[in-house]
């Protein structure tokens, strides 16, 4: 199980299926602002609809393939970050990541991508990181910005959200360049 603590009252987990109700309750309770630009938010309706998502998530660690983790701050449920993959043969993980409404602008994203990142290249000796937002996202945007990445290329009309084709900004760090 994944375990950082980016700040003394900030921790990331592994999630668990005893995560599944809070999951639920954050992300019904925050819908209206995850769904600008996470479709999935609007599929989220009952505790059961996040099951699939969790049980993937475990056996994706288990499998030293990635993980799927929340963000605890003062011990209740902000968010999530993972690592959506782990490439043996390139050495290289995706990471993906969402706040709560009321959790945002004060860093703490920044703070836990911070630790995922120096998690990637320590433990699991990874080479490249890499960011993928919508490129309208400018709030998502500014999290790899702020860390150093590069921006890497911008696939035009690429990624979809509630039927409208946005374009989608990649980032990337290698451990070479992070100062972590």
């Amino acid at each position: 199980m994944v375990l950082l603590t980016p700040a003394p009252d900030v921790m990331i987990r592994s999630f668990t299926l005893d995560d599944l109700n809070d999951l639920c309750d954050l992300v019904k309770a925050n819908r209206a602002f995850l769904r600008e630009w996470l479709p999935w938010a609007d599929r989220i309706q009952d505790p059961r609809d996040e099951a699939p998502y969790i049980e993937m998530a475990i056996d994706k660690e288990s499998r030293g393939e990635g993980f799927e983790g929340g963000i605890y701050v003062r011990g209740a449920l902000a968010g999530s970050i993972g690592l959506h993959y782990i490439s043996a043969d390139t050495r290289s993980t995706e990471i993906g990541y969402w706040l709560a409404e009321g959790y945002t602008g004060s860093g703490l994203m920044t703070a836990c991508t911070r630790i995922a990142l120096n998690y990637c290249f320590k433990e699991y000796k990874l080479n490249r990181v890499e960011i993928r937002a919508a490129g309208a996202n400018l709030k998502s945007r500014a999290i790899p910005e702020r860390l150093g990445f590069k921006l890497e290329g911008l696939l035009r009309q690429f990624h979809t959200v509630h039927g409208k084709l946005h374009d989608l900004a990649i980032y990337g760090i290698l451990a070479n360049e992070w100062k972590g």
